[in-house]
């Protein structure tokens, strides 16, 4: 079995040792930082039962969000594995995902979502990138092109910028009102805005533009970054996470790192809970 959990839901599959999936399955978040350690513990416990009681399970790889940190993986672990005997274990979701999308092999995985992260396999080392969070950077995701966007109404509410595409937004959202700026991003999870200031750059907003031009720099500095820790030839590399399907932002995003030499574009082979299921079956057997 293999398991990809984040915020909001956790999918799964189940394979043979063929590597044919039996079943999919999905439930509710398990990021631990999310709905915290025991509601993701039970939650992920009840889960793997559900899944042992249809297909004798072998072996369990989880990939979660927030278990990229050794401490965390080992602490969810610990409130999980006793109540099974097979082995199981919690990776970070990135790495997972990767394995999914590049099948196990060398390569780049880029992650866009509410940040912005690399995770690079140069076949000696996993290498992670970027994705330090929205309290230390993860300039190129969503948090930070929202963050970006917001702080540009507050200065149309100041008078400091004049934009009309980006004035016809803030109108929009009813947040042309210095109280009413901050109580909507102070209540609201600002990064799923970003596809609207997106939107603005696309439609003639010269700040937006800017802005989101410095956010693409950004993701391109990231591969750039790969691309010089790894010597293995041309750097395959995947496009990921929700806002890799913007095409307005992966077109402006690809137009940079076709600056770059040795990149070598490829669509995800598998998804991030098949990858997890491939590393149970190859750890179920080589430990049996």
């Amino acid at each position: 079995m293999g398991a990809d959990g984040g915020g909001t839901k956790t999918r799964a599959v189940c394979i043979d040792e063929k590597k044919r999936i039996l079943a999919r399955f999905e439930t509710g978040a398990s990021n631990p930082y999310s709905v915290g350690f025991v509601k993701s513990a039970g939650l992920l416990s009840e889960f793997i039962s559900e899944i042992n009681e249809k297909y004798k399970l072998s072996g369990a790889v989880l990939g979660i969000a927030g278990c990229s940190n050794i401490n965390t993986a080992a602490k969810l672990k610990n409130k999980i594995k006793s109540r099974f005997n097979f082995p199981i274990e919690i990776k970070g979701d990135v790495e997972t995902a990767h394995y999914g999308a590049l099948a196990g092999k060398e390569g780049a995985l880029l992650i866009i979502g509410t940040g912005a992260v690399v995770f690079l396999n140069t076949g000696k080392e996993f290498i992670k990138i970027g994705g330090y969070g929205k309290a230390i950077g993860d300039e190129g995701g969503a948090y930070s092109i929202a963050r970006k966007g917001f702080n540009a109404i507050s200065k149309l509410i100041d008078g400091r910028l004049k934009d009309d595409v980006l004035h016809e937004l803030a109108e929009e959202l009813d947040v042309l009102q210095r109280d009413k700026l901050i109580t909507f991003v102070n209540a609201e999870n600002i990064a799923r805005y970003a596809g609207r200031f997106i939107e603005c750059a696309s439609g003639g907003s010269k700040f937006c533009m800017r802005a989101i031009d410095e956010e693409a720099a950004e993701v391109a500095a990231l591969i750039n970054t790969a691309l010089k820790k790894y010597s293995g030839g041309s750097l395959p590399i995947v496009f990921s996470g929700g806002l890799s399907n913007n095409l307005f932002y992966k077109r402006l995003i690809k137009s940079k790192i076709k600056k770059i030499n040795g990149l070598l574009f490829k669509n995800a082979r598998y998804t991030p809970e098949y990858g997890a299921a491939l590393i149970a079956l190859k750890f179920f057997k080589e430990t049996r």
